[in-house]
């Protein structure tokens, strides 16, 4: 019983001891690096005064005057920045360096991936801006006796391939040679005469357009006229097709010029209207030849 009593005693003396060696501690840390007011104000006319030292006192002159002035990496941080050296003597002509990809002059262009591919309707070969693919002979569907099949034109290649005859299916869908049903102004004698059609391929180039109404490419763009010619499409009384830009300069297939009417390819006219319901006139005039541009970029 008496042990418990003496425990219970000596633990907060303990207590109060270690309290009190803490609180000690602290207060010689306070006074270590508190500086009193006195200390305080003789440090800061130290370092003021240092702003008032001539400019050539060495790194030793500025320790022995002022032991306390701060330094970092062996420059004294509060004096005033010494005058300027004397100027040092110009380096050597380096070699000239390549320009980069960058400043290099612009190359001729490249060609783009792919390319863009076009049809020149009309003709059996291709302008001197692209390659020849394949020529051969428009075709579609029967513009007159039948009401079915495709409405497109295709250009039908002069060397087909063809499966072999026992699997001939014997379908619906005919294909007929389209004929020209107007003599152009620019292409007197094809007329009856089926129509020449060849596939293009431009290298340099990404993009195509059919511009209706013009035989030039328009916009800022810098584009370039693959071939400009005649909007011509099915007769507006035959079955609908679609309109394809036919070359000024057409030629026919040399085969024939008998006038089956199968196909046939007319030039296509304004129609249009002042109080609407056509195209608007001016600047359009009815029956005059609708002009196209085939346009690349």
């Amino acid at each position: 019983m008496k042990l418990v009593v003496l425990l219970l005693f000596l633990v907060p003396c303990a207590v109060r001891a270690d309290e009190e060696d803490e609180e000690e501690f602290n207060l010689a840390f306070i006074r270590k690096f508190d500086q009193s007011g006195e200390s305080r104000e003789r440090r800061s006319a130290d370092l003021s005064s240092l702003a008032q030292l001539p400019a050539n006192l060495t790194h030793e002159d500025v320790e022995s005057l002022y032991p306390n002035a701060p330094f970092i990496m062996g420059q004294c941080v509060m004096c005033p920045p010494g005058s300027p050296g004397p100027r040092g003597p110009p380096g050597t002509v380096g070699s000239r360096r390549e320009p980069t990809r960058n400043q290099q002059e612009p190359a001729e262009p490249t060609p783009k991936a792919g390319g863009v591919i076009f049809t020149r309707w009309g003709k059996l070969s291709c302008p001197d801006t692209a390659e020849l693919i394949y020529n051969g002979v428009i075709a579609s569907s029967h513009s007159q006796g039948h009401s079915g099949s495709g409405s497109n034109y295709l250009c039908m290649p002069n060397t087909p391939t063809f499966e072999d005859a026992d699997q001939d299916y014997n379908g619906g869908a005919y294909m007929y040679g389209i004929e020209y049903n107007n003599d152009l102004y620019s292409s007197r004698g094809i007329l009856n005469s089926e129509a020449a059609c060849s596939v293009c391929l431009s290298r340099t180039k990404s993009t195509y357009v059919i511009m209706p109404a013009t035989n030039v490419c328009l916009g800022d763009q810098d584009w370039t006229l693959e071939y400009h010619g005649y909007m011509m499409s099915s007769h507006y009384t035959h079955h609908k097709s679609e309109f394809i830009c036919v070359d000024h300069i057409a030629e026919g297939v040399p085969r024939t010029n008998a006038d089956n009417n199968e196909g046939t390819l007319y030039v296509a006219d304004a129609h249009c209207s002042s109080s609407g319901g056509g195209l608007p006139c001016p600047p359009y005039n009815t029956n005059w030849d609708i002009l196209c541009a085939v346009c690349t970029i």
